[in-house]
């Protein structure tokens, strides 16, 4: 049992340090104009156009995910499968297309949090998962993401839940 996880651990130390030594390991960042600083003031408070996007996006990201979960086939065979996925694949659900759309729809969610991400603050090759998400969206995207697929199913069944902590803290 050691001797494959210390092959994994040697292997990741020189495709880590091979990728360094392949692209560097600068900060990068990517912009999006003047849509990063602009903003505008409602009544004495300056709202920025970017945070402003990324919230407005999370709500959308969040109503889809519920109207996918609740009002589609799909959806149905995503709760079927979290509740049971034996009594599920006896029902006909092909188990491995249902985790495979899961799958799709979390890198799908998550390839928007990057984006953000990646406008809203510089990242390098040692940010790792120790910063699960500084944008609304990157939350919704962890959670989905880094969960395993029968939990981010039960996760994701309180949708508006994962909004009201985050947007206070994007208040403060």
């Amino acid at each position: 049992m050691l001797p494959p996880l210390l092959v994994s651990f040697g292997l990741s130390v020189i495709v880590q340090n091979g990728l360094l030594e392949t692209f560097t390991a600068d900060s990068q960042k990517l912009t999006a104009g003047a849509l990063e600083t602009a903003s505008f003031t409602i009544a004495g408070i300056s709202v920025g156009y970017l945070p402003l996007l990324m919230f407005a996006t999370a709500v959308a990201v969040i109503a889809g995910l519920q109207f996918l979960f609740y009002r589609t086939a799909l959806g149905r065979a995503f709760r079927a499968t979290s509740d049971d996925a034996e009594i599920a694949g006896l029902m006909g659900l092909d188990r491995a297309r249902v985790y495979g759309w899961a799958m799709a729809l979390c890198l799908g969610v998550v390839a928007i949090a990057g984006v953000f991400l990646a406008i809203r603050s510089n990242f390098d090759p040692f940010m790792g998962p120790g910063r699960p998400g500084t944008c609304i969206t990157c939350d919704f995207a962890w959670i989905l993401g880094y969960s395993k697929p029968r939990y981010s199913f039960s996760s994701f069944l309180a949708f508006w839940g994962t909004l009201a902590p985050r947007l206070t803290i994007w208040c403060s």
